[in-house]
């Protein structure tokens, strides 16, 4: 009988207990699937022990009594073999079963320390990523609370600015604080119509004796003129100045009195105000009304005609020398003229004859020269201020320039050299020109109206450093004035 065959124990308690070195047991052959799930895979070949010089062990291993439970099965264990291998061990040894693909070998060193390495950088890894968020969320927080206390600070200073402006009331349980507006002008107290006869003539009414033709917003002219503007804008590159002159309903009559007609003329200070704002950031708005309105009991239009008074042509060229940033002429600089008995052509268009009206010119303190082109097309000369004390009283009005022309020129004598200005107007604008030719060295003048060529390409080809178109509030009631200024603009 072979002894290999024959179990070397025959009772588990006989088994000895390697508790003192788990790794020094012998590889036991044969076992069960029981017996392997519980070992938690500490099975190893057994160590051989060193020995001393004196060929004793250098280690003492005790024997105890074995902790492993009673099966309730036989549980057949063999000796360890060495030398051949015998067919039943071949057989044992293929049929062994271990937890989680475990071998039976134990893993190399190398091989745990590579393992230990690569656990140790994945967790550095994951550190220095966890590490980085919190420090970019760390300086978002501190942008954001930076950004937070530059708001605080403007508002606190823009705070500060109205409250010094604002008049504060207190009381025991609150305190109030009222924003009192700065308006761009002071307006005059309104003119007194108290016992003056009103009468209504459809397009415009008598009150006392003056008369104002009613103004209407047109929409589709207004957006004919914006556009005339914009896109003429387009065609040059030199700066551009716009300004609507108000008629002199609005600036003269009080408010009340213009409710009472809100169905028959319209609010022209927000007329000036839509109009304005929108055109291109590249063209300059100047605003007039205000400035009118705080004059409105001067002597700035007529009681017969439509047209605008010296005083109004010069309040007007002052809001464009704001704009422009140039100082104005002082109006005690120049030389103030009178022309009375002055009928206009509300007067002789409708037949309504009220007290005769008197043209104010205030002649500025320069040597202007003035051509201009006829009806039949021919150059001829004349005068900003020619005398008209012997014009018919219809005729007065040529005061300015001589009247109406498609074409003019102004030459300053006194700056031979230096810029030049395309002006662009109705026959408002002519009362405003001088003003306007003091500035500049020649002043280009265009009778949107009449003129029959396109003006940007006039201003390209004399190469203009300034645009300034100056037109009635009309523009904004009549689309065959808007029609008129596109064909002149971007004809």
């Amino acid at each position: 009988m072979d002894d290999r065959n024959t179990p070397l124990y025959e009772d588990l308690s006989d088994i000895p207990s390697f508790d003192d070195d788990p790794h020094s047991a012998p590889v036991y052959r044969e076992s069960t699937d029981y017996y392997n799930n519980n070992s938690g895979g500490s099975i190893r070949q057994p160590s051989r022990r060193r020995q001393t010089q004196s060929g004793r062990s250098t280690a003492k291993r005790g024997r105890r009594k074995s902790s492993v439970p009673k099966l309730p099965f036989n549980l057949k264990i063999t000796a360890p073999i060495k030398g051949k291998a015998s067919p039943s061990r071949a057989s044992a040894t293929s049929s062994r079963v271990y937890p989680d693909g475990y071998t039976g070998r134990r893993r190399p060193s190398s091989a745990r320390t590579a393992a230990d390495r690569a656990a140790r950088i994945r967790k550095q890894r994951t550190t220095l990523v966890v590490f980085g968020l919190l420090v970019i969320a760390a300086l978002i927080l501190i942008i954001v609370g930076v950004s937070s206390v530059i708001k605080s600070s403007s508002k606190s200073s823009s705070s500060s600015a109205e409250t010094a402006q604002s008049a504060t009331t207190q009381t025991a349980a609150e305190t109030t604080i009222t924003v009192t507006p700065v308006p761009a002008a002071t307006p005059a107290p309104e003119k007194d119509i108290t016992g003056l006869e009103i009468t209504d003539y459809d397009s415009m009414i008598t009150v006392g004796d003056s008369a104002y033709e009613f103004y209407k917003f047109d929409s589709e002219a207004a957006s004919t003129a914006i556009t005339a503007l914009n896109e003429g804008d387009l065609k040059v590159n030199v700066p551009m100045y716009a300004k609507l002159i108000p008629t002199s309903i609005d600036i003269t009559l009080p408010l009340s009195l213009l409710d009472t007609y809100a169905d028959k003329t319209s609010d022209q200070q927000k007329a000036e105000s839509y109009f304005l704002s929108q055109l291109e950031d590249s063209i300059t708005p100047v605003y007039c009304y205000d400035l009118l309105k705080a004059h409105c009991n001067e002597n700035l239009f007529f009681s017969s005609d439509n047209h605008i008074n010296g005083l109004t042509a010069y309040y007007v060229y002052t809001a464009w020398c704001e704009e422009k940033g140039v100082t104005p002429i002082s109006l005690d600089k120049c030389t103030k003229k009178e022309y009375s008995d002055f009928y206009g052509n509300i007067s002789y268009s409708t037949g309504v004859f009220l007290d005769a009206d008197t043209v104010e010119v205030y002649e500025v303190p320069m040597s202007l020269s003035y051509t201009y082109t006829d009806d039949n097309g021919s150059t001829q000369s004349g005068s900003v201020y020619p005398d008209v004390s012997g014009y018919s009283s219809m005729s007065k009005y040529q005061a300015f320039c001589g009247g109406s022309h498609s074409y003019s020129v102004i030459t300053n004598n006194e700056r031979s050299e230096g810029s030049t200005c395309l002006l662009i107007i109705d026959s408002n604008g002519f009362a405003l020109a001088p003003f306007i030719a003091c500035h500049y060295a020649k002043t280009y003048v265009v009778d949107y109206r009449w003129y029959e060529e396109n003006a940007m390409e006039l201003a390209n080809d004399e190469e203009v450093s300034d645009i300034v178109v100056a037109c009635s509030m009309s523009v904004t009631a009549y689309t065959s004035l808007a029609d008129s200024l596109n064909s002149v603009m971007n004809g």
